[in-house]
């Protein structure tokens, strides 16, 4: 075996084709919301917990959303590589995140504020700023974290 032979790496390549639209602006969480609604599956919000995030640029103008997990009726399982993994890629500088739910219930549980505060400080490691998290409830109502000071 010769040199070229012993160190074969797989190549990784990363790409990001942006639509050559205008890009929406959030200026506060009423912006985020209209924009999050979308991105939810609406006949499933009263039952099954869902949870997306939009990435913006640094003039907040979002880049795209992603339906990032989908659960049970009282939680689901978030992967912060894989909100990152995505924000890195499209070279997001903030991102808002939101889940619902499915009782309708807008108040932040403890597992709620746990999963802000890690989502945030792993976001501060690599400088991705969490701008909000929203909560959505079953009508056409959500909670904000920002409004609240919590972030």
């Amino acid at each position: 075996m010769n040199e070229n032979q012993l160190f074969k790496l797989r190549e990784l390549s990363i790409g990001y084709s942006p639509k050559e639209t205008p890009l929406p602006q959030i200026r506060n969480s009423s912006d985020a919301y209209r924009l999050l609604k979308e991105l939810f599956e609406p006949n499933s919000l009263g039952l099954n917990e869902q949870f997306v995030v939009l990435y913006m640029n640094r003039a907040n103008r979002v880049i795209g959303g992603l339906k990032a997990f989908k659960g049970g009726i009282s939680a689901t399982v978030v992967d912060h590589r894989i909100i990152f993994a995505t924000a890195l890629k499209v070279l997001a500088s903030g991102i808002v995140i939101a889940h619902n739910h499915p009782s309708g219930n807008l108040e932040a549980s403890e597992e709620d504020l746990k999963l802000t505060k890690k989502i945030k400080e792993s976001g501060e490691l690599l400088d991705v700023r969490l701008i909000d998290h929203l909560i959505l409830g079953i009508k056409d109502d959500y909670s904000s974290f920002t409004e609240k000071g919590w972030l």
